[in-house]
């Protein structure tokens, strides 16, 4: 096989996702290393925590959401990456959408790679790609995304999976000022908590209800002293306020601190935990990444094949009942209309606390 001039990996999902397709680019690299690699995201705040610059010639943001207000930036940008006449595109999982495949044909690589799905090959405009790697029902995300590289014949081992996250200095010195600021010392047991997600489309629906992280901090904090970071972004201010309000008569103010700061600075501070609780979440898999012990309570449509953090470290608590998750792998593309996380609802505060009290031996 020749070797593509030029390739593009469009991943428009989120934070998670692009740590999970981090991987294919490292591997392109070593694959081919005179080739150019570009990236499209639409979260610019991932190349806070990737080391992208040794492995991509460029990086593109795609106008978000792609809206008739966004139309005026999106149009110049789709021709400009049409102009560059990729060899090679490859689409990141989850892409079994009519938007990211209708994406992959407008800038037109000459050969443009996804995942073969089972559903919706017609309503999703799978068709117009046109090289197909089956979906591994059995795989994690990170592991689909290396299947990708199939079409190079490469075959992928566990071995290859990685979370590559970089932390850059000047963010860790504002981690250490923010901790200093706060009074927290090398001995105090620093737990992280995620209790939000992203609101795009059923990702709210994900998470854990805000009354048990509240009343799960009251408990460490008896049982522990503990000190907590609820980390926290534009989307979930209310979530991280209300969870301050309901703890701070029991939970003194030295103790429970909220981060509103950008992902370098959240990453760094995820650095300095002594573990992090979290629903399934792009700060998840950032603790991952930095091998920090995760407690995730999963739920919604999430599956835990696809998506819980890799590692003996971590312990995912998620529901067994029937309708869990609400969508499977072999199901992808399609929308699911569970809105009352009976899933969620199962997984008790005494459950979570057990598995942290483990870790925190």
């Amino acid at each position: 096989m020749s070797t593509p001039g030029k390739i593009i990996i469009i991943s428009l999902q989120g934070i998670g996702n692009n740590i999970f397709i981090n991987t294919v680019i490292k591997k392109l690299k070593r694959l081919f290393p005179r080739s150019h690699i570009d990236f499209l995201i639409k979260t610019p705040a991932s190349l806070e925590i990737f080391n992208y610059e040794q492995y991509i010639r460029g990086s593109y943001v795609f106008p978000w959401p792609p809206n008739l207000k966004n139309l005026i930036k999106t149009i110049p940008l789709l021709f400009a990456l049409r102009k560059e006449k990729y060899d090679v595109s490859l689409t990141a999982f989850p892409g079994n959408h009519i938007f990211f495949n209708a994406l992959a044909w407008l800038i037109h690589a000459r050969k443009r790679i996804t995942h073969g799905y089972k559903k919706l090959y017609f309503k999703s405009g799978s068709f117009l790609q046109n090289v197909h790697i089956p979906v591994d029902l059995k795989a994690h995300d990170i592991m689909q995304n290396l299947n990708l590289l199939k079409y190079f014949k490469v075959r992928p081992v566990l071995k290859d999976i990685e979370y590559p996250v970089r932390l850059r200095d000047e963010d860790r010195a504002r981690a250490t000022e923010f901790l200093k600021r706060k009074k927290v010392k090398s001995k105090d047991i620093l737990i992280g908590l995620h209790p939000g997600s992203s609101e795009a489309r059923e990702m709210k629906f994900k998470r854990w209800d805000r009354q048990n992280y509240a009343a799960l901090i009251r408990s460490l904090y008896q049982k522990k002293k503990c000190k907590f970071i609820l980390f926290t972004g534009p989307e979930e201010q209310a979530i991280a306020s209300w969870i301050f309000q309901a703890c701070k008569k029991t939970v003194p103010l030295s103790h429970l601190f909220i981060n509103q700061t950008g992902l370098g600075e959240a990453s760094a501070l995820i650095e300095k935990c002594r573990l992090m609780i979290t629903n399934d979440s792009g700060l998840m898999n950032v603790a991952a990444g930095l091998k920090i012990p995760c407690v995730v309570v999963q739920g919604g449509a999430n599956d835990p094949v696809r998506t819980a953090p890799l590692g003996k470290i971590h312990t995912v608590i998620n529901s067994t009942i029937d309708c869990y998750p609400c969508r499977d792998i072999a199901s992808m593309g399609k929308r699911f209309t569970c809105r009352t996380r009976e899933c969620l609802k199962t997984i008790s505060v005494e459950t979570v606390l057990r598995a942290v009290l483990k870790k925190l031996k």
